[in-house]
């Protein structure tokens, strides 16, 4: 995403969240003439991610935007921005690519063999930017198998277990940010498995883990568990403490 007009705006290297910094000096980019087409473009990936200050830094240029500077903000949900965030903004809902697509591109762009571009497809639940991720830096699958290995050993686990894994994750926000993405995303699998849904699922490669846990569970502790982790993730986003957030959402996971 290289052009003279183009800003776009994300989580730096060794960082957590979208700072402060950075949307100051987004909005001094923005304020400058166009340099090769009628517009500047700020585009801000994974706002969510923004420090409340950072998202409060952007609320002027929001309501009053320069006459030649288009914003545009990507986010999981409207709700886990600010609502003076949100209120300023048109929203447009994005679906997923399909992963026969997304499968497809891998497979022209990248020359991946189809095998590989299906799997790949489907663990990154069709974002191609995932997809890639996992080819090319395959430590980062690697870190995705051990988050699921130690999932199922969490609902095994008792609640001192818990808590121990919880002392660790409190001292990487990233890792708290990755479980919450990985697991969630099996629960999901979870979900359609029992509601005999025709979608495809995630993490085919887990099946022995879904269906284990399909035998043990009904419905609604399906739903209950996929909210508890839309919880948590929006209680980071706003701030809340990692430990005890970590600590709540281990100790609602069932135990088998």
């Amino acid at each position: 995403m290289q052009h003279p007009d183009l800003f776009p705006i994300t989580i730096e290297e060794n960082s957590s969240r979208i700072k402060i910094d950075q949307i100051r000096e987004l909005v001094r980019d923005l304020s400058l003439t166009p340099y090769e087409i009628p517009r500047r473009f700020g585009l801000l990936i994974n706002f969510e991610s923004a420090t409340i200050q950072a998202q409060n830094s952007l609320l002027k240029t929001l309501e009053e935007p320069p006459g030649k500077a288009i914003l545009i903000l990507t986010a999981v949900s409207s709700e886990s921005l600010l609502e003076t965030i949100t209120s300023r903004c048109e929203e447009i809902k994005l679906h997923p690519i399909p992963i026969s697509t997304t499968s497809k591109g891998l497979q022209k762009y990248y020359n991946i063999p189809q095998d590989e571009a299906d799997f790949l497809a489907h663990i990154s639940a069709g974002k191609p930017e995932l997809a890639l991720q996992y080819h090319q830096d395959p430590s980062t699958l690697e870190h995705r198998d051990t988050l699921l290995n130690e999932h199922y050993q969490i609902l095994t686990s008792n609640s001192v277990r818990r808590f121990s894994y919880a002392s660790k994750v409190e001292k990487d926000p990233l890792l708290a940010h990755d479980i919450i993405n990985i697991w969630s995303g099996l629960w999901h699998d979870v979900l359609l498995k029992i509601g005999q849904s025709t979608a495809p699922l995630q993490n085919i490669d887990q099946s022995d883990q879904i269906n284990q846990i399909v035998d043990q569970i009904d419905l609604q502790i399906a739903k209950d568990t996929i909210n508890n982790f839309r919880r948590a993730h929006l209680l980071l986003l706003n701030n809340a403490n990692l430990k005890l957030t970590v600590e709540d959402l281990l100790l609602q996971l069932p135990q088998f």
